[in-house]
């Protein structure tokens, strides 16, 4: 019977939640801690510059220390009703009112020669990443611009390459045209159609030939053309070029 009455009065064991609530606040508070004390010891060497407000800086630390030791568990967890929100709430306070002394603090620092050496190796540093970051926004601009270009030449290249008739090996419309502006149109003799990338001209394609002279001789020729890619179309051509 008395060991019955004893596991009755025993406290009932915390649940998974309240153990994994637990070890988040743990995490939380030690976290904040470690970063509480990089922050201070930072900050330290800079307290002996002439006019840095030692006293609320210190101030400003001990009220940060406060608000971390409230947030670890042993006190959390026995704060009352909404103690936790208020602990946090202290730690936020606690810490801009630090990160303001400690401003200021650096402030007075970079008035002294040291400081303001450092001061300006930092400002060259930044300015030396802040261009690095821009040149390299720039090249990758370049660089997608340069495979958007190439991705639409390939495009226009492959739809001319469909323009390309199996049989003769030319583009009809080009051929056609050529061929009648001879003297002899019977005499046309396709020879070879390449596709060109841009030219400054315009032209995506040239045309090797033969055909007959105003003296009956035979000739190799070429000309350069602009097909419309859409629909094979003859846009416009360059003169006849003699190779010969």
């Amino acid at each position: 019977m008395d060991s019955e009455s004893d596991e009755l009065e025993s406290p009932p064991k915390p649940g998974i939640l309240r153990r994994a609530l637990r070890l988040i606040q743990w995490v939380a508070a030690v976290f904040l801690s470690l970063m509480g004390l990089i922050l201070v010891l930072a900050t330290l060497r800079e307290l002996g510059a002439p006019g840095a407000p030692v006293s609320l800086f210190w101030v400003s630390v001990a009220a940060l220390t406060i608000a971390l030791l409230a947030l670890f568990p042993p006190i959390f967890f026995r704060l009352p009703k909404r103690g936790g929100a208020a602990a946090y709430l202290a730690f936020v306070f606690a810490l801009i009112f630090f990160g303001y002394e400690g401003e200021s603090v650096s402030s007075a620092w970079e008035k002294t020669p040291q400081g303001a050496k450092e001061a300006e190796i930092r400002k060259n540093e930044e300015v030396a990443a802040a261009v690095a970051e821009d040149e390299q926004k720039a090249a990758d601009a370049a660089e997608q611009l340069r495979q958007s270009r190439a991705k639409a030449i390939a495009d226009v290249n492959e739809s001319l390459n469909g323009c390309v008739s199996t049989w003769s090996g030319g583009i009809p419309a080009l051929t056609d045209d050529v061929k009648n502006s001879l003297e002899n149109p019977h005499a046309f003799e396709h020879v070879e159609t390449k596709i060109l990338g841009p030219t400054p001209d315009g032209y995506n394609v040239e045309m090797t030939f033969r055909g007959q002279n105003a003296f009956g001789a035979i000739r190799t020729g070429w000309v350069r053309a602009e097909i419309d890619p859409s629909n094979c179309a003859l846009k416009s051509r360059g003169p006849l070029v003699d190779d010969e």
